[in-house]
């Protein structure tokens, strides 16, 4: 083999692994959709599920409630008066994905958003 063709053969390598290796990486939060869903376990979509429904209610504390202690002081308040923005059980939530993403056409909408859109389903209509 020649020292160009050995070149040529050693970029092609670098090239196909470097493709596999992007193409198993984990995708971003926020680009996880109904493909991932679909893949997970019942356990693992729980454990995402109530993921999000503890990050959506940490993010959205006011900023004095920053420090673990007025946090968690203010969260069970909310809690108790029922004033979460995601007011059900994870398993609700899990649930009503599992049938959100049955349709085809929502395969490809995001997690977080999907999960905002069943939320306001189980609104009750004012």
């Amino acid at each position: 083999m020649t020292g160009r063709a050995a070149l040529a053969c050693l970029l092609a390598g670098a090239l196909l692994a470097s493709g596999t290796a992007w193409a198993v990486a984990p995708r971003h939060w926020l680009e996880l959709d109904g493909a991932e869903w679909s893949d997970w376990s019942g356990a693992e979509r729980e454990a995402w599920m109530q993921g999000y429904l503890a990050g959506h209610a940490v993010g959205r504390l006011p900023t004095e409630a920053r420090d673990p202690a007025s946090a968690s002081r203010i969260l069970e308040e909310q809690r108790a008066a029922g004033s979460f923005t995601l007011p059900y059980a994870s398993q609700v939530y899990t649930a009503r994905l599992g049938d959100y993403y049955r349709w085809e056409n929502h395969a490809r909408i995001p997690l977080w958003r999907a999960a905002l859109e069943v939320n306001a389903q189980l609104q009750p209509a004012r």
